[in-house]
């Protein structure tokens, strides 16, 4: 089962882009910049009224039991995430 509490300081980086940025590109970026660690990715999306869309609390709380019982979990190796990657590539 996964375990997400960082027991060391974590660096956070926010990268504020379009959609339409977000691609193959933009993915090995990431992909080389954080090479050979354990990554959390968050997605916010913003409203045509600028407010930050937020989860449901009730979807978040069931999301989070999943993962503690590693219900609907994927943990994807680098070599997988490439794959994905091509997979997806425009």
């Amino acid at each position: 089962m996964p375990n997400f509490v960082e027991s060391q300081p974590a660096m956070t980086t926010i990268f504020e882009l379009h959609e339409q940025e977000l691609d193959a590109k933009f993915l090995r970026s990431v992909k080389a910049l954080f090479r050979n660690q354990r990554l959390r990715v968050v997605i916010e999306a913003e409203t045509e009224e600028g407010k930050t869309k937020f989860i449901d609390p009730e979807r978040l709380l069931q999301a989070a039991e999943n993962v503690r019982e590693g219900k609907r979990v994927k943990i994807l190796t680098f070599e997988e995430l490439d794959e994905l990657e091509a997979k997806v590539s425009l």
